[in-house]
């Protein structure tokens, strides 16, 4: 088989979708309750992390840890 087929269906009761390239399985992805993989999420900055060059964050999933956040307000 020449060419990209994208194949949607379940797996183990789970929405599933699977990225097949010649023949080949290239990426497949099964939802979950995680966020999905570059899943964007608005936060809000808490406190700096002096010393460690972070930012704690509030999401609405919890707490995070942003590195390198200089200027983040």
């Amino acid at each position: 088989m020449i060419g990209r087929v994208i194949a949607l269906d379940y797996f183990n009761g789970r929405e599933a979708a699977a990225l097949i390239e010649d023949g080949k399985l290239v990426d497949f992805l099964v939802d979950g309750d995680a966020p999905r993989p570059g899943a964007i999420y608005m936060a809000v900055a808490d406190r700096p992390a002096k010393g460690q060059g972070g930012m704690f964050l509030s999401t609405p999933d919890g707490s995070a840890f942003l590195r390198q956040a200089k200027d983040a307000r």
